[in-house]
């Protein structure tokens, strides 16, 4: 397709693709002031992707080179609950992933999409026709890792305005750090953390509103 913009990251393992802009309708519009949202522009995305695998193989201690392509391709956003996809597919040289967002998409969800494609990618390089399953507090309780260590230094935000004819961004940092014991501590709000049973077979209402918070701190 002609109209589409491409980007590819410096290690060549993403590719983000993204189609024409449409112009926004009010509640997206709504969404862009939002801090907990990030509109997501593909050579952004590039090494965003790029920062959360370094971030996340850190964590691991995982050194091996990746084997699969993975393909990130952004739609319109038409709301704040937009889907995500993930899907896989076994070639002859391997496995190859897409991933499925909106342009403009809450940051955790972003960052725990990112994530599950990359656990998704490590577990199926041995894997030879049957894709893996990862376990969602996994997903989740890396997702949050990552977010509570350094939020700001993974996802890349395009500016969003002008001064003297130059972009700019605001970033708010805050000078008091929290521990990431505590900022899980501090969504439990004094509730003890779900048992490990709870974390692999949750209810619909353990992840729903605000017992969310309980699923997402346990897992952290």
């Amino acid at each position: 397709n002609p109209n589409l913009v491409s980007a590819r990251s410096h290690s060549g393992q993403f590719v983000v693709y993204a189609g024409p802009s449409a112009p926004p309708s009010f509640l997206v519009a709504n969404l862009a002031t939002n801090p907990k949202f990030v509109r997501l522009e593909p050579t952004l995305a590039t090494v965003s992707c790029e920062r959360i695998k370094q971030a996340l193989t850190g964590e691991l201690g995982a050194a091996a080179p990746w084997r699969g392509h993975i393909y990130l391709v952004l739609y319109p956003a038409r709301g704040a609950g937009d889907t995500i996809t993930i899907t896989s597919e076994r070639f002859k040289g391997g496995w190859q992933y897409r991933v499925d967002f909106p342009d403009m998409v809450d940051r955790s969800r972003y960052v725990r999409g990112v994530v599950q494609v990359l656990l998704l990618e490590m577990a199926n390089r041995t894997a030879a026709t049957r894709s893996a399953e990862i376990p969602l507090w996994l997903i989740e309780g890396f997702a949050q890792l990552l977010l509570a260590s350094d939020e700001n230094g993974i996802i890349l935000a395009p500016p969003r305005g002008k001064e003297n004819g130059l972009n700019f961004s605001a970033t708010v940092v805050s000078a008091k750090k929290e521990g990431l014991r505590e900022q899980a501590q501090k969504k439990l709000r004094g509730r003890p953390p779900l048992t490990f049973e709870n974390l692999s077979w949750p209810t619909d209402n353990e992840l729903a509103g605000d017992t969310g918070d309980v699923y997402s701190g346990s897992a952290q």
